[in-house]
């Protein structure tokens, strides 16, 4: 099994909320496709980026999910397989005294795991998502990106393939 590319890149942009107190926009969340070839079974590769702007937004406004469809192909045997994330975004009550960490918004990944339609090479596969990130606006828990309050951070998602049977 190898993996060589996702479809189109599927770049795509995500907005919600209005701008509170005095903040011109909402928050926003947008996928960029990374390039990669021959990813094997078993080993993390990047498959993109997720850039978040916490923006502070009205109570009432915000959204709770979105969902990432990725369409992967394969080339042995060649195959294109769509996987459906849906991710939840988690909107914290911003208070004074609260660290920068603890006001972060953050989005979290409902749906690691999602399962192949195809058999490959006579196995079952499932396809697999973390988050990673390093900077200083934001921190990432496996499946969890938070980003500060007002800032803008990029965290890398992370794919892997692991046989479910033979």
């Amino acid at each position: 099994m190898v993996a060589s590319y996702v479809q189109n890149g599927l770049d795509g942009t995500f907005e919600w909320g209005d701008g509170a107190d005095g903040v011109d926009s909402g928050s926003q969340l947008s996928f960029y496709a990374a390039s990669f070839l021959d990813v094997e079974e078993q080993s993390w590769f990047r498959l993109g980026g997720l850039e978040y702007f916490n923006s502070t937004i009205w109570a009432g406004t915000e959204a709770t999910n979105v969902d990432l469809e990725l369409s992967i192909a394969f080339s042995a045997p060649s195959v294109m397989e769509t996987f459906n994330f849906s991710f939840a975004l988690e909107n914290t009550a911003n208070e004074e005294g609260n660290t920068a960490d603890q006001n972060a918004d953050y989005v979290r990944i409902n749906t690691p795991n999602s399962a192949f339609s195809t058999t490959l090479n006579g196995n079952q596969y499932e396809f697999q998502l973390q988050f990673g990130y390093l900077g200083s606006d934001g921190f990432a828990r496996g499946d969890e990106f938070h980003v500060h309050e007002g800032a803008q951070a990029t965290a890398d998602i992370w794919g892997y393939f692991v046989p479910t049977s033979n």
